[in-house]
């Protein structure tokens, strides 16, 4: 059962969004359903990561395995952003869509990952530790470093700004910075470049502004680089209809789950 986030007829959703719909508030409306959608239709972790990957489930425990067993990569980060930002996060339980990012690289192999937005660098740091733990691929990130308050981006966040004296993905363990490289500047400034330098890339990630027109244009810009059967993801899918309205124009319908995007080409 597939439940639209537009609704185009009686038949695909209550009346009462078809009002919403009417009302001009398609946003609140898509954003309503998508929440139904995942409540109603969630996958688990593995069969979310399955539709993308066809990876077993032997597979699939050995990588949670691998994550979860590593105590010195979740002490670090939390330690080190305790004695950064006074706050006690638990990775474990904070912004767990990273550990589907995770379960995607561990099973995709990717040689070429591009990620927009880094922020402190815990995302990052869960990209990186599965290219380092399949000892293969590099991680190109853009960021616009936030030293003030960035409106689209990091307004809605418990911190809106990098700590003082820290830089752009500060958090990132020493160890998994082999394969990191770093671009400061807005993604209509570094991604195209970078695009046409690499050619072809094999997983993007969007997490930087979340404007309807920042996100379409990351997503409409990658498209092309994307290889076939690449993935397409991205955080926040719930600020904006963007992803949705993607989807749709390229015809590719996406999975989501934790506010967390993912569409295969």
């Amino acid at each position: 059962m597939e439940l639209k986030l537009f609704p185009t007829g009686n038949r695909d959703v209550p009346c009462f969004l078809l009002l919403l719909n009417s009302m001009n508030l398609n946003f609140y409306c898509a954003a309503f359903q998508e929440i139904l959608r995942q409540f109603l239709f969630t996958k688990s972790d593995y069969d979310f990561v399955f539709t993308f990957t066809g990876i077993t489930r032997q597979a699939f425990k050995e990588f949670r395995r691998d994550l979860y067993g590593d105590e010195i990569f979740f002490t670090y980060i939390e330690k080190k952003y305790y004695t950064v930002r006074k706050k006690r996060i638990s990775l474990k339980r904070y912004e767990i869509w990273n550990f589907l990012l995770y379960y995607l690289i561990r099973s995709l192999n990717p040689e070429t990952v591009i990620e927009t937005g880094v922020f402190d660098g815990i995302t990052t740091s869960f990209l990186l530790k599965a290219l380092k733990e399949n000892n293969k691929g590099h991680l190109y990130s853009i960021d616009l470093p936030a030293y003030e308050k960035i409106d689209g981006s990091t307004h809605k966040m418990k911190f809106t700004t990098l700590p003082g004296g820290e830089d752009v993905g500060w958090i990132i363990p020493p160890g998994l910075r082999d394969r990191w490289t770093l671009y400061k500047g807005p993604s209509n400034l570094h991604l195209k470049p970078l695009l046409n330098k690499l050619k072809v890339i094999d997983l993007f990630l969007h997490d930087s502004l979340h404007t309807y027109e920042n996100m379409m244009y990351e997503y409409e810009t990658v498209w092309p680089y994307l290889r076939q059967g690449g993935i397409l993801s991205s955080d926040d899918i719930l600020w904006n209809p963007s992803f949705h309205d993607f989807s749709k124009k390229v015809k590719r319908s996406y999975s989501g789950k934790y506010r967390f995007g993912v569409l295969k080409k």
